[in-house]
């Protein structure tokens, strides 16, 4: 994905549509393509990005250029929009797809994995996982989000998915 120059980013500050149209053209596939798989339906993913682009409009002057990684900064607001999104649906589907993570089978019936997950995982390692898996976002990017050096954040990854592989291997149908 091509990166978003920091000129381009103040333009949009200042509200230039061309620049904000080169962040969205930049970013519409790839923020549509995380909430479709979240929320796991095409409308739905439509009206959040569409929201998301409405909510960055209203917000990109908070942005600090020089302090922050914009992608990062952004990705992080994509996933606390969607995150808000999903709750005001109040789906009873999950958003993650656990299996993508973990090859496991789960029975319809079960609780979801990922809600499973958070009982076992820290908030911190069930942060740090989905930052990574869900979003693609470096050690370094994640870190940055989190304030935390890039070897904590993948200590900490590591030890979960550790424990996300143990707690697999102890569920009924895992394929290992």
């Amino acid at each position: 994905m091509t990166r978003i120059s920091n000129k381009t980013i103040e333009r949009a500050k200042q509200k230039d549509e061309e620049a904000f149209a080169e962040i969205f053209y930049t970013y519409r596939n790839y923020v549509f393509a995380i909430a479709k798989y979240k929320l796991k339906n095409v409308e739905d993913a439509k009206d959040c990005v569409q929201e998301i682009f409405q909510k960055l409009f209203l917000n990109i002057s908070k942005y600090d250029t020089p302090r922050n990684n914009f992608h990062a900064w952004f990705i992080q607001l994509v996933n606390n929009h969607i995150i808000d999104f999903y709750r005001k649906l109040k789906h009873s589907k999950v958003f993650l797809d656990e299996d993508y993570v973990l090859n496991c089978k789960c029975d319809e019936n079960k609780t979801n994995l990922l809600e499973e997950l958070k009982e076992i995982l820290t908030s911190e390692e069930y942060e740090i996982l989905s930052y990574r898996i869900y979003y693609d976002l470096t050690f370094i990017e994640i870190g940055n989000l989190i304030d935390m050096n890039r070897e904590t954040v993948r200590r900490i990854y590591l030890k979960a998915i550790s424990k996300s592989k143990d707690y697999a291997e102890r569920i009924k149908g895992y394929e290992g």
